[in-house]
């Protein structure tokens, strides 16, 4: 590998503008992803349905990756790096991929109790059934199969949004 694709994989990981992009991206698929399962829920008829009714759980495993990506980008804003010579490095040596409640921790990110029950609940979605049929275990797959969050969700990614927009680079 030449050194150029190694600084420009360092630098891209370690610009907030990026992480935001990647999270807009996600945020569009999910709303996709949700308006296309609701036009047609609203058309169905008696029969077998469309395969778009079944992906509520990947609308909010989506929501979920683009939470985490604006995490990131506010932990890069704050002068620290996710990746290093090449590599990612994430956010912590025991990071644990999609655990939004502890990225948050480790972001100096408050959470609520609201924000943190739905966080969790999210993050265990993204992590289970957003893409397989079932979790590791049972508690988290009943934890996962009802979904009461929405406005919290929406709150959060707004806070998250504006704590962008005020966060300097040396916070």
């Amino acid at each position: 590998m030449r050194d150029s694709e190694i600084e420009i994989h360092t630098r891209l990981g370690n610009e907030p503008f990026y992480w935001v992009i990647t999270a807009r991206a996600l945020f569009a698929a999910s709303d996709a992803v949700k308006c296309e399962r609701e036009r047609v829920t609203t058309t169905l008829r008696p029969g077998k349905a469309s395969d778009i009714v079944l992906t509520i759980w990947t609308e909010l495993m989506l929501r979920a990756f683009g939470i985490e990506c604006l995490i990131k980008a506010i932990w890069v804003k704050r002068g620290h790096q996710l990746a290093r010579d090449g590599r990612y490095i994430g956010m912590t040596k025991k990071e644990k991929p999609h655990e939004l409640v502890r990225l948050c921790g480790n972001a100096g990110i408050a959470l609520n109790q609201d924000e943190a029950d739905a966080l969790q609940r999210i993050s265990d979605i993204a992590k289970s059934i957003g893409r397989y049929p079932i979790a590791r275990n049972a508690e988290v797959d009943s934890r996962t199969r009802s979904w009461e969050y929405d406005d919290t969700i929406k709150s959060f990614i707004s806070r998250l949004k504006a704590e962008l927009r005020n966060t300097s680079a040396t916070d």
